[in-house]
């Protein structure tokens, strides 16, 4: 298994769900970015998460600049405001999230998922997703996950690529086969029922 170098932190834009944990690990950040060098750190926020953060005085402007130029000084962690997220996405080895659909995205890729916990809003299939993915509730997992995941250890491997196989599938012969069998079947029922003749 290939070393995992790269970290996305993809925080929600707001905290009136109490689900957002923006608040609970941006210093983390600094800190673990800090004393692992190897570490490849891109932060992508929501294009409303600091402008949200600032217009609800949960953050001020200058706390925003400090953090930027904290990121800008690193030599290992990045903003990433770019309008396109999927080269950001498909370069990285691991995602940090709280609740978001960017979950489920990320399955595709087979990488590890770290899930920031703090309030259970899962619906069916982030239940479901949810059995693959690693489930963190305070700065020491966080970093006990990431630096398990460093050394190369992923022992929910397996569990994601079942789960991408029941969850991401397409049917055999692809998506187009199994609409047209539908259609079919619906006309065909349509032309012989009682209502049609």
């Amino acid at each position: 298994m290939p070393s995992i170098q790269r970290i996305l932190w993809t925080p929600r834009w707001t905290t009136s769900e109490s689900a957002c944990h923006f608040f609970d690990y941006k210093s983390f950040f600094y800190e673990f970015c800090d004393a692992h060098q190897e570490v490849d750190f891109i932060f992508r926020p929501h294009p409303l998460c600091l402008k949200n953060f600032v217009s609800s005085k949960e953050i001020t402007e200058e706390e925003v600049a400090q953090m930027r130029g904290h990121y800008m000084d690193s030599p290992n962690m990045v903003i990433d405001e770019g309008g396109d997220y999927r080269d950001t996405f498909l370069s990285c080895d691991i995602l940090i999230s709280d609740l978001s659909s960017m979950m489920l995205e990320y399955l595709g890729t087979g990488k590890p998922i770290i899930y920031t916990h703090r309030v259970d809003l899962f619906n069916d299939l982030g239940r479901e997703l949810s059995k693959g993915i690693y489930w963190v509730r305070d700065q020491d997992e966080l970093r006990n996950t990431l630096e398990m995941l460093l050394s190369g250890n992923d022992p929910l491997y397996p569990i994601r690529q079942g789960l991408i196989k029941s969850l991401l599938c397409l049917p055999e012969g692809g998506a187009g086969v199994l609409e047209r069998q539908y259609v079919k079947t619906f006309y065909v029922c349509r032309s012989i029922s009682p209502d049609n003749s």
